[in-house]
């Protein structure tokens, strides 16, 4: 309820609903002084960008820099900018797309308006076919006398106002990437941009030509820019603080006591785990209604992110403590929306600690917490927050006094209220998330997936007197129960005064809802001394496997050391290679191949596996022809026979238009090649190419420097019979072929096997290791239903491995093998770390591809032994830090092992500034490696296979 305050002299208004700084001004409103942090934009110029989420003072920003830009000194009398710059004014260029009606016309129209308007009252025509054109046209004619300042205010609401709507979406991205790109064009002409918004939009987004923006949304100078401190609230808002006081005084409360409540409603918000601030618009609104609210929350609506969230499925518990890396921040795709990276842009999730390139996000304060809490539940259960909240009271109720029939029956009762439609096909997950959102809203102290030393605990709740831990299973509770004794959940509590109450609950998926429960109290001293025999006791699990999931086994779909093929057991399990599937697609266009990639990475790093899809992709006036030059199968051990290779191309070709077009073709004469096997090359595709006027051969050659060394075989370096490549280089020049190369040997390295022209016309095209959200897919790929793997065993494998295709899929397989030998349906953390521990680190041949010994040799070991000797309990080093102490002349060879070592994914190739080892598991096994005088050992452990 709203109170009416009592009057005080010179107590200025609070700035509610403006963001004009020149009205906040004349309506003797509150301004937080921030001229401080705008003060060193103003100086140095340039171009900027800003995120923050809704209603934290952006447009206020860009309102502040108006008036600065036009001159108007005199708004700005009292705060800390008034006299410290030159005040002049600029030629201007303001856009506000909070106030471009781009919903009624259409985003190209508004626009379009909004120029011809700016022109107008500028005094200028506004000239151009687009609206591309036009604004260049309008910087250019400002831009006349100096240069302008230009400000773009909510730069991406014309793309996330329609995040439901994803054709629109993208259609306003692609609009605002084109009408952006003029600023960029027009750089010389502007000497200050400054842009702001939710969103930050990469790769083939809004940004992909903006290169020259700085992201200040991280930067420590401006954590303060937005949101207001504690300081800043007790100096500007103390009047108001004085009236709370008054009206609380009967309760005795002091300033103490409402600087600590506003801090837990509504301070807490960071973008560098250091600097926290208070949400500027709940604060204006405490003050007004003198009431502690959800201000914030209630202001936008959050029911399509909330939607997307159980769409997705996505893991609610570890919104409490999400580590992410800080590449997480830099993925924004509106056609492919990651959920956890929206809610932090959206302010729904924020940073709370950083630890190197790592970031802990976790909910800012309490208003936001349980008011996004509770809009899941709703989505969740329908059921409104007012009947939530009166199911809480009860069951909060229950709990305080350690009533567990009424509390289960409460359960049930709330469980059974949820339409069926709504409960997901993964119910056990489904029901352990209902249970954690009613136990979170009921106290706050819920802690999801506990990790202990032998274990997981489901949930565990604390209350006044008592410490609950919950464990669930879609069966008995028996199963439940047994876990938690089994795996000791409770000896971690046993120091503490409160009584412990071990709750084993157990789910029927016929009857949707609880089946039983089981629970016994633990206090301090006296837990049962017959504790084994009370675990003992507990019923054995009596179904069989095949009536555990309904299938007489589990199909393995992994392919451990095999490359993956269309036509394999599950061509799903090909995941997170599209951009290069599609730098190949886009390098043949016009019936010419303008690029012709060399596929550069380590062994088992899935290049065979992107040739063997390819074929999928092509159009069809392009026949694919896979060339297998790997030594096992070519038989090119010695030195080469041109005849017999050339002979075998158009063997190939032959087989693979006979199969593509269903024509009849000639076949090979031998004899021909035996005589003169260049022309007899030329002269078959002379025939194809009048045979088949409107298709090309694609010569897909793999392990393209076992070639090079049948080649190298045959003579000295004049000697050499590179009559091969001579053919293909003279004939893809001509067009006549088009062709794709991979090989595990450096790009830069293959003239030192053969010196040939043919080099110049190849591009290095590097195959990396995959990224955490294509690693999830493949794992996901290869358990389908009804095997599950958890999201935190997905992560976990993600980190061991690196994204190395070759070891994810070894995972899997592992995987695979455990739940089949423990009748198990859910792969786990722990079977991850007991693969590692057990199977992985035990045998050197699972990292022989990792460390190729012909490309990594004595220097790339002395980087790595310094690393570990120096550094030997960090993640990641930065290159300053690493090069201290070492002696120039030897500087540049550690620089070249370095880049060595990144090219193989030895050390992250995505660090740029630091130095980090890609995997944890790679880094685990080179440690072993690591005799007592620091010197590794690897070379005589895996070079014999190498070599």
């Amino acid at each position: 309820m709203a109170t009416k305050r009592s009057p005080q002299n010179e107590k200025k208004e609070l700035p509610l609903g403006k963001s004009s700084f020149s009205k906040l001004v004349e309506g003797n409103c509150i301004y937080v002084d921030k001229t401080r942090y705008i003060y060193p934009l103003f100086r140095k110029g340039g171009a900027y960008f800003l995120s923050r989420p809704r209603r934290f003072g952006k447009s206020l920003t860009v309102s502040i820099l108006k008036e600065i830009f036009q001159g108007h000194r005199d708004l700005f009398k009292g705060y800390w900018i008034y006299d410290r710059i030159q005040w002049e004014k600029y030629p201007l260029v303001h856009l506000d797309f909070m106030n471009i009606d781009f919903r009624a016309l259409g985003l190209e129209k508004a626009i379009d308006n909004e120029l011809v308007r700016i022109s107008q009252d500028c005094g200028i025509p506004c000239r151009g076919d687009s609206i591309s054109e036009k604004f260049t046209f309008l910087i250019g004619k400002l831009a006349q006398d100096r240069r302008i300042a230009v400000l773009v205010d909510e730069y991406d609401k014309p793309v996330t106002e329609y995040i439901e709507d994803i054709d629109t979406a993208v259609k306003n991205r692609d609009i605002l990437r084109n009408f952006y790109s003029v600023l960029k064009g027009q750089e010389e002409k502007i000497d200050f941009l400054f842009m702001t918004g939710i969103s930050r939009f990469t790769r083939l987004s809004i940004f992909s030509d903006l290169n020259h923006l700085t992201d200040i949304s991280f930067h420590k100078d401006y954590s303060k820019l937005l949101g207001y401190t504690g300081e800043e609230i007790e100096k500007y808002f103390d009047a108001y603080i004085q009236e709370w006081l008054t009206l609380h005084k009967p309760d005795g409360s002091t300033k103490a006591e409402l600087m600590k409540k506003l801090k837990d409603y509504y301070n807490g918000y960071s973008w560098n785990g250091k600097d926290f601030v208070y949400n500027p618009y709940s604060i204006n609104n405490f003050f007004d209604n003198m009431e502690f609210k959800n201000y914030w929350f209630a202001s936008g609506t959050t029911t399509s992110l909330v939607k997307m969230v159980k769409k997705k499925n996505i893991a609610v518990e570890n919104w409490e403590h999400l580590e992410v890396r800080e590449q997480f921040f830099d993925k924004f795709d509106i056609a492919d929306i990651n959920i956890n990276l929206m809610l932090f842009q959206t302010g729904y999730l924020t940073v709370k600690k950083r630890l190197e390139d790592t970031y802990v996000l976790s909910y800012p304060n309490r208003e936001v917490e349980y008011a996004l809490l509770n809009n899941l539940m709703e989505v969740y259960s329908s059921h409104s927050p007012e009947d939530t909240e009166k199911l809480i009271k009860e069951i909060k109720d229950s709990l305080e006094k350690k009533q567990m029939d009424p509390f289960i029956q409460q359960m049930k009762a709330f469980i059974a209220s949820i339409p069926y439609n709504l409960v997901e096909a993964d119910v056990e997950r489904f029901y352990h998330l209902v249970f954690y959102l009613v136990l979170k809203l009921l106290i706050g102290k819920a802690y999801p997936e506990k990790y202990t030393n032998l274990g997981r605990i489901d949930t565990v709740v604390e209350t006044g007197s008592f410490i609950y831990i919950f464990e669930f299973k879609m069966g008995s509770a028996d199963e439940a129960f047994k876990q938690i004794l089994e795996k000791k959940y409770y000896e971690q509590y046993m120091a503490q005064s409160k009584t412990i109450i071990l709750l084993g609950i157990g789910f029927s998926v016929k009857e949707r809802n609880i089946s039983d429960y089981k629970y016994i109290e633990v206090g301090r001293d006296d837990l049962p001394a017959d504790i084994n025999k009370l675990v003992a006791e507990k019923l054995p699990i009596h179904k069989t496997f095949s009536q555990e999931i309904n299938e007489p086994q589990i199909i393995k779909f992994f392919q451990v050391g095999q490359s993956l093929k269309p036509a394999g057991p599950n061509p799903k399990l090909f995941q997170g290679r599209d951009d290069i599937i599609r730098k190949i697609l886009g390098s043949i266009h016009g019936g010419v191949q303008h690029e012709r990639y060399f596929l550069d990475g380590i062994r088992r790093v899935g290049k065979t596996t992107i040739i063997n899809f390819l074929p999928s992709y092509l159009p069809g006036y392009i026949i694919p022809v896979f060339i297998d030059f790997d030594l096992q199968s070519s038989g090119l051990r010695g030195p080469i026979d041109s005849a017999s290779v050339l002979q075998n191309f158009c063997d190939q070709i032959r087989k693979k238009t006979i199969d593509h077009t269903g024509a009849g073709f000639p076949a090979v004469d031998p004899a021909a090649f035996k005589k003169d096997a260049g022309k007899a090359f030329q002269e078959f595709l002379a025939l194809f190419r009048q045979q088949f006027p409107d298709k090309t051969p694609l010569l897909m050659i793999d392990e393209f420097q076992d070639l090079l060394f049948a080649i190298s075989r045959t003579g000295s370096k004049e000697e050499q019979d590179t009559l091969v490549l001579d053919q293909l280089r003279g004939l893809l020049e001509q067009g006549q072929l088009y062709m794709i190369t991979t090989g595990f040997i450096r790009f830069d390295s293959l003239s030192n096997i053969v010196q040939h022209r043919i080099f110049g016309s190849l591009t290095r095209l590097p195959i990396s290791f995959l990224s955490a959200e294509s690693v999830g897919n493949v794992l996901r790929a290869g358990f389908e239903a009804p095997v599950k793997i958890l999201h935190e065993t997905i992560t976990s494998i993600y980190e061991l491995t690196g994204g190395y295709p070759w070891l994810v899929q070894s995972y899997g397989s592992k995987l695979v093998d455990i739940l089949i030998d423990e009748h198990r349906i859910v792969a786990t953390p722990l079977d991850v770390e007991y693969i590692t521990d057990h199977i992985m680190l035990t045998d050197a041949q699972n990292f022989e591809y990792w460390w190729p010994v012909k490309q990594l040799g004595i220097d790339e070991e002395r980087v790595i032994e310094r690393l570990f000797r120096d550094y030997p309990d960090s993640k990641a080093v930065s290159i300053k830090d690493y090069f201290t102490g070492i002696p120039t002349r030897e500087k540049l060879v550690y620089m070249n092992a370095i880049e060595n070592l990144k090219s193989c994914e030895v050390l992250d190739s995505a660090q740029t500034s630091t130095l980090k080892i890609r995997g944890n598991i790679l880094k685990r096994w080179l440690l072993t490696q690591m005799q007592a005088d620091n010197h590794l050992k690897i070379r005589a452990h895996i070079g014999k296979v190498q070599s």
